[in-house]
């Protein structure tokens, strides 16, 4: 049976790195057409256009950051096939990127042949960790002595709930952006804080600063 050439979508500004990963994209036999969107806005709105069966993104965009977008994106198809590219020295943890439903988490600094690993693994129906990711999970895992992340504990929307609250967004605008009404996303953000054990959004914030969702991308 004939391979349907996937359709990729490239959320990147920076047009050198955007450069590089089409040219890679290109020399993939599976890879058929390559877009690219320079910002969250365009992305959502190329997304809502037609459908694409991979998207790269930056996690360090302009205006509505890569993390943001991509959470949006997955209330569109829950299911969209999303790969966070990092270039950060401080990166958020890999098991939280996952466990909110992205399906990779790649270093801009990965080896050209760790695009075709990415691209099976998620084609398949599993999810990517770079080596440079999955070494630092590791690292992380031996220095905490295997203490999980606090936020391991929360449900799916309740950590993307918080994500987008310690990011810096109003309830009213988190509700808009994963379709849920302010009071079911208070009533998620109530939920967390009690399995989080904390009670206010100071505590929250320095969550994600020692998860590395709050602080300088760049």
């Amino acid at each position: 049976m004939e391979v349907q050439p996937l359709n990729i979508l490239l959320v990147e500004d920076h047009d050198l790195v955007s450069a590089g990963l089409r040219m890679i994209f290109e020399n993939e036999k599976i890879v058929g057409k390559v877009e690219q969107a320079t910002s969250g806005e365009q992305a959502l709105a190329l997304v809502n256009e037609r459908p694409f069966d991979i998207i790269f993104m930056d996690i360090g965009l302009p205006g509505m950051d890569g993390l943001t977008t991509a959470l949006r994106l997955l209330q569109v198809d829950e299911n969209m096939r999303i790969i966070v590219l990092t270039g950060l020295s401080e990166r958020p943890n890999a098991r939280v990127v996952l466990q909110a439903g992205l399906r990779g988490y790649m270093t801009k600094s990965s080896a050209t042949n760790e695009v075709s690993l990415a691209i099976a693994s998620v084609m398949q129906g599993g999810t990517y960790l770079s080596k440079e990711i999955a070494s630092q999970a590791a690292l992380e895992d031996l220095s905490s002595g295997g203490k999980p992340d606090p936020l391991d504990i929360l449900s799916r929307r309740e950590l993307q709930v918080l994500l987008l609250l310690m990011t810096g967004h109003k309830p009213i605008e988190v509700g808009e952006m994963l379709l849920l009404s302010t009071k079911t996303v208070s009533t998620y953000k109530r939920r967390a804080f009690e399995k989080l054990r904390i009670d206010s959004f100071n505590d929250l914030l320095q969550i994600g600063l020692k998860s590395g969702f709050v602080g300088e991308r760049r």
